[in-house]
């Protein structure tokens, strides 16, 4: 028996195991369980660690309903959010939204509006997989306008400034505040997630638009997509060890951007958004480079660090990146790594729902990675965090295709 199905059968024996079986079906069951009649989906479940609903979970819950065969409760949380967006008058869907009024109000009022443009992007995406996984219906000709006009923003020259001819702009999407765990602020950045879920919108809905008939919008989407993927490859990759790989982070100065200099989850994001336009052999490069440096070795097992630079690497990781992790070893034939990464879930988050945040030693945000600590152990944070916990349960489905298993009954 080769190496591969030795790997394979030792993956599939702990998907089916009774541990992970029963943390990921209860994992399911509690971000079902907590959708609001109205579509409100709380963020978190500890004691107001995350206030409110974020729309850019809206993808994570898209993907993981559409695996599971529930699309239909995907409905209410975009309503939700769109009412929130458009009634508010905001040109996007806003960063946090808070929970139905108290008097049964139908305005959902936001808790903070930044201008997030992958965050958009990510609410935009799953109302497009939502529509393309059936046939036209009552609810996506009801909203269909709406979210085209915030894709028609999202698009446009206050994002994406594609034809700035006067200055040293390099045609990508600029996100100013975008929500990194690097040094835990928001960066000014030209960023590879923004790019991977921007570019995927754009491709889904003009797909949306071409079945509709919308010949106008589509053409146009597919023109901008054509312009942002042509710029990532030109500004976003670099060569490295006689490789191409894809940057992180393209930062800018108000003159020429400059690339910064580490790599990490963020780089993974081509998998979540599934863009179709990105180039596999570099995707591939990137991810194993990334690999490569940010190994933390752990009681047998290998967990790579979030985030690396050529100065060291944290000692966290987090639920929707060993998901999304999990994918691309999953798609790669390397099984083993897959058992690996499942034995480290049993051994660090236990029998509790995912969490969001593990970090290894020291329990502060950002540390540095340092082996040398007498008795590290792993710290858990915020269980049943629906971001990470619902791209996790995807994740999760996601393996189990393609070991061959089937998710019908979560």
């Amino acid at each position: 028996m080769s190496i591969y199905n030795v790997g394979l059968r030792d993956a599939v024996a702990r998907l089916k195991s009774s541990f992970h079986a029963k943390v990921l079906s209860e994992s399911v069951r509690s971000i079902l369980g907590r959708i609001h009649p109205s579509g409100y989906v709380p963020e978190s479940l500890t004691g107001g660690v995350y206030n409110g609903m974020f729309p850019r979970t809206l993808c994570a819950l898209a993907r993981l309903f559409l695996a599971i065969g529930k699309p239909e409760l995907l409905e209410a949380p975009i309503d939700y959010c769109l009412r929130s967006t458009l009634g508010n008058g905001l040109l996007g869907f806003p960063h946090i939204i808070g929970p139905p009024a108290a008097d049964g109000g139908c305005l959902p009022a936001f808790i903070d509006d930044l201008p997030q443009p992958d965050g958009i992007a990510n609410a935009i995406l799953a109302w497009a997989m939502l529509a393309l996984s059936r046939e036209r219906n009552a609810f996506e000709n009801r909203t269909y306008e709406d979210v085209a006009g915030i894709l028609d923003r999202l698009a446009s020259a206050h994002f994406f400034a594609n034809r700035a001819h006067w200055r040293c702009d390099p045609g990508l999407v600029l996100n100013t505040h975008f929500e990194h765990s690097r040094d835990w602020q928001f960066w000014c950045c030209y960023d590879f997630l923004t790019q991977s879920f921007v570019a995927s919108a754009l491709g889904y809905m003009a797909d949306v638009a071409q079945r509709r008939g919308d010949g106008r919008r589509e053409e146009r989407w597919r023109k901008i997509l054509g312009a942002l993927e042509t710029n990532i490859a030109k500004a976003m990759v670099i060569e490295r060890h006689g490789k191409k790989i894809y940057l992180e982070m393209l930062l800018p100065t108000g003159r020429k951007p400059v690339p910064f200099d580490g790599l990490g989850w963020v780089n993974l994001a081509a998998i979540p958004a599934d863009w179709r336009g990105v180039d596999q052999e570099i995707f591939r490069n990137t991810i194993r480079e990334w690999r490569r440096h940010a190994a933390i070795k752990f009681d047998g097992v290998v967990v790579t660090a979030c985030d690396w630079t050529p100065e060291g690497h944290t000692g966290e990781t987090y639920g929707k990146m060993l998901g999304w992790e999990l994918v691309f070893l999953a798609r790669e034939g390397c099984w083993d790594e897959v058992a690996g990464l499942l034995d480290f879930l049993e051994k660090v988050n236990g029998d509790g729902i995912y969490a969001e945040i593990f970090r290894y030693g020291d329990d502060q945000y950002g540390q540095p990675y340092n082996p040398g600590l007498a008795a590290p152990r792993w710290h858990v944070r915020d269980r049943g965090n629906g971001e990470q916990c619902a791209w996790l349960c995807w994740s999760m489905t996601e393996v189990r295709r393609l070991a061959g298993l089937s998710n019908r009954e979560l």
